[in-house]
C-alpha cells in the first residue's frame, strides 16, 4: 500500500523558486517527488468569518424553534375546542407532526365538563 503526505509550506515571494527548492531538497534525501496542489480559497473568507456564522446559524436556529413554540402555543390556545385543526396547521415536511416543536399538539390540554 502507498503512503502519500499533503504537506503545506509557506512560499517565497515566487512561488516557482520556492517548489523547485523543494524539490531538489527531497529528491536529494530520497524522500520522494514534490507536485504543485492549488488550494482554492474559502468562499466565505477566513475561518474567523466561517466560524462565526456557525455561532450565528446556531443562535439563529434557536431563536426561531423559540419562536415557532410560542406560535404553536399560542394556535393551540386560540383553536383549543378544534384539535384536529390544530393538529392539521402543525403538519410540516410532506404530513409529519412536528412533536418535538409542538408537544402539546398531539395530547389534548383542555378538558372537557
Amino acid at each position: 500500500m502507498s503512503e502519500f503526505w499533503l504537506i503545506s509550506v509557506p512560499l517565497d515571494k515566487a512561488s516557482s523558486q520556492s517548489l523547485e527548492k523543494l524539490k531538489r531538497a527531497a529528491s536529494k534525501a530520497g524522500l520522494g517527488s514534490s507536485f504543485r496542489f492549488h488550494i482554492p480559497e474559502l468562499k466565505v473568507g477566513t475561518l474567523d468569518v466561517l466560524l462565526g456564522v456557525a455561532d450565528d446559524l446556531s443562535r439563529l436556529d434557536s431563536y426561531t424553534e423559540g419562536i415557532m413554540r410560542k406560535t404553536s402555543q399560542c394556535m393551540a390556545e386560540v383553536m383549543e375546542q378544534s384539535t384536529d385543526k390544530v393538529i392539521e396547521n402543525a403538519l410540516a415536511n410532506g404530513g409529519m407532526i412536528v412533536q418535538r416543536t409542538v408537544p402539546m399538539i398531539t395530547k389534548p390540554h383542555f378538558s372537557m365538563k
